[in-house]
């Protein structure tokens, strides 16, 4: 759900080694890692809210945008400032969506 690059670009450059795997292995929260075709995951790559966001299936921006606050909530990563809007201005969108963070080992 969040990138390993964008996890990198968000904060998990300032982490330890052992804390970079256990991200990139998490099977903890079915979030994590979900499954889409070639094409999506292509299209995707390692694109932040800012510059990609469901384009081909507005009914799921909601619980995609939630899945993204939950996971970087709770590794703790950040969002910088044009992350953050466009997260603002997907929510928007979504006024009776909950996000559950689960915590993290």
């Amino acid at each position: 759900m969040v990138p390993l690059a964008e996890a990198w670009d968000s904060g998990a450059s300032q982490w330890t080694k052992q804390r970079r795997v256990e991200y990139a292995n998490y099977l903890g929260d079915d979030r994590h890692l979900v499954a889409v075709s070639q094409r999506s995951n292509r299209q995707k790559s390692d694109q932040d809210v800012t510059t990609w966001i469901v384009p081909d299936n507005p009914s799921q921006r909601c619980r995609y945008l939630a899945d993204q606050v939950a996971i970087k909530l709770a590794w703790d990563l950040n969002a910088d400032p044009a992350e953050q809007a466009a997260m603002r201005r997907i929510a928007e969108e979504c006024p009776d969506t909950d996000v559950t963070v689960n915590p993290v080992p």
